[in-house]
Parts: structure tokens; C-alpha cells; sequence
């Protein structure tokens, strides 16, 4: 993963970061692996948006981060799209505001208020997403919590 770009819109700063995810198929599959990841940080919110079929992340295009004000308990509601084009609301709660390694951090919580999904981020000031979170719930089987966190040598 490589940040790419920076630029400044009228909605904010937008960090760009693009790459490609493994592919473990050994090069058999004929998917995509390329990702974009954007990150734009306003006065009042980090909202992220992605692209890339493989990508193992978030299921909506475009998702609120985290908004102001930064504080445990701050909840708000947000309508998402999902990878099937519907409509998605999300119960979002900072349930955690502390420091880690001397920088703010703070872990958010994103309920669907009408399914068992849900995902979770800790998000560092100084760094963005440093670890995620989220229950996958495949088309048989049982759901299972899957993520990924940041490691820094």
C-alpha cells in the first residue's frame, strides 16, 4: 500500500492510498486485486470511500469514520450504501477515547440497527485506521469476526 496522493478539496483533505491485496489463488483467479482507499479529513468528520473488488474491508463504498466531537459516548446515525445497492443504517459510537503511544485514539463502533453485523476501528491521531474489525457473515455457514491491525517495528 503505498499513499499515493494529498489533495485539498472543498471538502477537505483528501489522503489517497492505492495498492493491491494478495492474491492467495497463486495467480489461478481472474479478479481484480487493485484498491484505492480515500480518507477525507473535514473540521468535523474522516469519512472514508474505496474501490476494489477483493478488498476485504468495510462493505460500503463510503462510510463516516469518525466525527466531531471527539469524545467517549458520542453516537450518531449514518445512511450507508451496501455492495448490493441498498440502503444500510448505522448506529456509530465512540466507545473509547484514550492514548496510545502519547497520541489520541479513540475506538468506534458501527451497529446495522437492523442485522447482527457490525464493525469496530480504532482510529490514532497522527496514523487514521489502525485496527478494524468486523463480524463476516457469509451466504452459508456461521458468522465469525474477522480484522486486521497495524504493526509498527
Amino acid at each position: 500500500m503505498t499513499l499515493s496522493e494529498i489533495t485539498q478539496s472543498d471538502a477537505g483533505r483528501i489522503y489517497k492510498i492505492s495498492g493491491q491485496v494478495d492474491d492467495i489463488s497463486g495467480g489461478e483467479s481472474n479478479k481484480d486485486y487493485s484498491i484505492e482507499i480515500s480518507y477525507t479529513i473535514s473540521d468535523k468528520m474522516m469519512v472514508q470511500t474505496h474501490t476494489g473488488e477483493m478488498l476485504m474491508d468495510t462493505a460500503y463504498e463510503r462510510i463516516i469514520l469518525i466525527q466531531l466531537p471527539l469524545q467517549q459516548n458520542n453516537t450518531w446515525e449514518q445512511t450507508v450504501i451496501n455492495k448490493n445497492g441498498k440502503d444500510v443504517t448505522l448506529k456509530c459510537t465512540i466507545t473509547e477515547a484514550f492514548y496510545e503511544e502519547g497520541q489520541e485514539s479513540y475506538t468506534v463502533l458501527y451497529e446495522d440497527v437492523n442485522s447482527s453485523y457490525y464493525e469496530k476501528r480504532e482510529i490514532q491521531k497522527g496514523l487514521g485506521v489502525i485496527s478494524y474489525e468486523k463480524l463476516y457473515i457469509p451466504d452459508a455457514g456461521d458468522a465469525f469476526v474477522m480484522g486486521y491491525q497495524l504493526f509498527v517495528e
